[in-house]
This record gives C-alpha cells, structure tokens and sequence, in this order.
C-alpha cells in the first residue's frame, strides 16, 4: 500500500489516503469526492512542483511510496480585470499630460511651489 497525501484548498486538513502501486489520478478523484462532496469535475490535482495531472496519470513512481498533491477548485473567470480595463481605455489616460508641476520637487529636495513662490 503507498499514501497519499492530499492538500485540500479552503484551509481544510490534508487527507492522507492509502492507494495500490496501480491507481491513477481518477481513483483519487473519486476517493476525494466521496470524502468532500467536491464534484470531479470541479478539482483540479497538482504535484508539489505546481504540474497539474490529468486522470490518466499514475499517482506513484516506482520509487515513491508517498506522493504528495494538492488539490484546488476549477472557477469560472470573469469578463477581465485590470488589465481589460487598461486596454478599453486606449491611450486616453496618456492623452491628458501633466501640466502644473508645482507639487514636484528640485533636485534639491524642495518643492516648485515654494520656490516659485520665493521667487515672487
């Protein structure tokens, strides 16, 4: 028998499981939704290393007798994020160029404002 151990997403506890040499990442599919109720279709198995396993994967090598996996959620995305929005906007935000400079400083530290205004 070899374990394996399941990083559950959510803050749940880790499951630890006991599997033949033989089983694939389907079986584990099966064992998790059994346990959490999470539809298969629904998670998604990686390795430690970040590769995520399809179902026809084996979950052990010849040499492991514990394999570790994490194990996250498939979500639906959105209509885009920031980025999106970024390039909706075009180049409108660089349209509009900075004009007063008075709230900058010099080189020496001091702001435009107060030097202007000392030059007055």
């Amino acid at each position: 028998m070899h374990q394996a151990i399941v990083n559950l997403c959510g803050g749940h506890a880790p499951l630890c499981l006991d599997f033949d040499q033989d089983h694939t990442i389907h079986d584990l599919k099966q064992r998790i939704h059994t346990i959490t109720q999470v539809d298969m279709g629904h998670q998604s198995i990686s390795t430690l290393g970040g590769r995520i396993l399809t179902d026809d994967d084996l979950m052990f090598n010849q040499q492991e007798e514990t394999a570790i996996f994490n194990m996250s959620l498939r979500l639906l995305g959105g209509k885009g994020g920031f980025g999106s929005m970024l390039r909706a906007q075009g180049g409108r935000m660089n349209a509009q160029k900075t004009t007063n400079f008075e709230a900058c400083r010099d080189l020496q530290g001091r702001r435009i404002r107060t030097v202007n205004e000392a030059k007055k």
